[in-house]
């Protein structure tokens, strides 16, 4: 079977997500009045557990849910990984 994303590390789990965001967006699906794409899009969050540094789920959900909203409030349609969103906050 595929590997599943909770087993890839963050770049990888971040281009994963990557490739879905644009496959969404290339869909085309209209929605007009969301500039600039006019085109249903998403973002992404992503955060990293790994057995050197195990996160308890609720903060991991918690850090993949900060790097959310700092990709929307970037403009959307975009994936941020935790370490990027607490840098940029």
């Amino acid at each position: 079977s595929p590997p599943r994303l909770t087993e890839q590390p963050l770049a990888t789990g971040g281009t994963a997500l990557g490739r879905l965001r644009a496959a969404v967006q290339g869909l085309g699906l209209p929605r007009p009045g969301n500039p600039p794409a006019c085109v249903i899009t998403i973002s992404g969050g992503i955060a990293e557990s790994t057995a050197l540094r195990p996160l308890a789920p609720d903060e991991w959900v918690r850090r993949a849910d900060v790097a959310l909203y700092q990709a929307k409030a970037l403009g959307r349609n975009r994936v941020v990984a935790f370490r990027d969103a607490v840098e940029a906050a």
